[in-house]
């Protein structure tokens, strides 16, 4: 082969691996301003919104590889966007001389002010259809079922609504300072659902039944203590705590339901691949800002990969490009399986090891010679993967015992020697 070629082929296969890994890292795009940025919202791959200080909405329709100023208005700071359709928008935040929720029917075109009476300032918004609108303050959750024409109110007393999320047009939540609300008829009326002991800034279901609210515990800005939430997999009949994540989380979303990201204080992302049973850092190379995320957003390419947005202070937006949406972490398990654990002869504690190849409600238990439960391990909703857990048999006399896995229809049991 001649000397040109092999440089040739040399020279592509570089190409091609710095493509895929720039396609697999964060970039800052060029967003024109550096005002606080608060909320981001896509119509379609290529075409998003995304609003803050001072009233501004910068709009892209190339995929955020250009941004151009859509409004802006000095006296409001823009809290929330959403889209209910390529045309019709609303916008929400605090003004000293507007109502502070503003709508489209243009594709952002044109903004025109809604009458909210005298009510606090909107915080988050929540668009069921483009008449069926539900928008939460300081002391109210507000739905519109005429797209903004009126609006009835319930109060919620001393305490303020930071994100709205509905299942369908009846089933709805919405996270609190310090709990999470629910209601069944629609946003009619609302009940406290459950309280958390700390603030909760975002909620965000993947599907009817596993949803997330997530916030924390603010000591020194912009620092802070790990972020806090609370799992479902029960469409909120009962909440669980999550593991602590690095940073205060401001906002989540989900690309499938196992892999999805969130961003919050000291501008922290974290990638879950398991349906958010863990999560982890993910590292944006090159940026020198201190400060908080407080948006993120995600759509489909036509090849079916994912494109992820985020925004925040000084006017920051990021991207990820070409993140796989088909072939998420377990995809490739396709039995069920549970292994022997280990150590085995164990004193005290033993791990055990076990994959689901789908979605499954999984239990582990663990039982004695004489077939008596000792101790439940695991009993909630999974998504497929490879998990592990710990059994401690602190207190427990030495002896044979069994562990028993069940997921969907699949049973099995292993034996496992204590030994002191």
């Amino acid at each position: 082969m001649k000397l040109s070629n092999i440089l040739y082929y040399i020279s592509f296969y570089i190409f091609v691996i710095f493509q895929s890994l720039a396609l697999s890292q964060w970039i800052q795009l060029n967003s024109g301003t550096t005002d606080y940025l608060y909320s981001i919202d896509f119509i379609n791959h290529d075409t998003g919104f995304v609003a803050g200080d001072y009233g501004i909405i910068l709009k892209t329709t190339d995929a955020g590889s250009s941004w151009n100023q859509n409004y802006s208005d000095s006296t409001i700071i823009f809290y929330d966007i959403k889209f209910a359709n390529e045309r019709i928008g609303f916008v929400v935040g605090y003004s000293t001389s507007s109502s502070g929720i503003l709508k489209t029917t243009n594709g952002g075109s044109d903004w025109f002010e809604l009458d909210f009476g005298t009510h606090y300032a909107p915080f988050t918004i929540f668009c069921v259809d483009s008449n069926v609108v539900h928008v939460g303050g300081y002391r109210y959750l507000a739905k519109t079922i005429d797209g903004g024409l009126t609006w009835g109110f319930q109060d919620i007393g001393n305490t303020e609504v930071n994100s709205i999320f509905f299942l369908n047009y009846n089933i709805g939540f919405a996270a609190l300072s310090g709990s999470i609300y629910k209601t069944s008829n629609g946003g009619v009326t609302w009940y406290h659902q459950k309280t958390c002991g700390y603030s909760l800034s975002s909620i965000y279901f993947i599907n009817d039944n596993i949803g997330f609210a997530i916030g924390g515990s603010i000591t020194v800005l912009p620092h802070s203590n790990a972020g806090l939430g609370k799992r479902t997999t029960n469409g909120g009949s009962t909440w669980e705590d999550i593991n602590p994540l690095n940073h205060y989380v401001e906002s989540i979303v989900f690309i499938t339901p196992y892999l999805g990201y969130c961003c919050g204080y000291d501008m922290d992302i974290s990638k879950t691949t398991n349906g958010g049973v863990s999560w982890q850092s993910d590292d944006i190379p090159g940026i020198d800002i201190v400060g908080i995320l407080e948006s993120i957003e995600t759509t489909i390419n036509s090849d079916e990969t994912a494109d992820v947005y985020a925004v925040g202070v000084k006017g920051i937006i990021l991207k990820k490009s070409g993140i796989s949406s088909v072939q998420p972490d377990g995809t490739n398990i396709r039995t069920f399986l549970l292994s022997q654990n280990f150590p085995n002869p164990f004193n005290p504690s033993t791990k055990i090891e076990y994959q689901v190849p789908e979605m499954s409600s999984v239990s582990i238990k663990i039982y004695d010679l004489l077939g008596k439960e000792i101790k439940t391990l695991i009993n909630e909703e999974k998504p497929a993967g490879n998990y592990e857990v710990e059994f401690d048999g602190t207190g427990l006399p030495s002896g044979i015992y069994f562990y028993q896995l069940k997921a969907g229809g699949y049973v099995e049991t292993k034996k496992m020697v204590l030994l002191r």
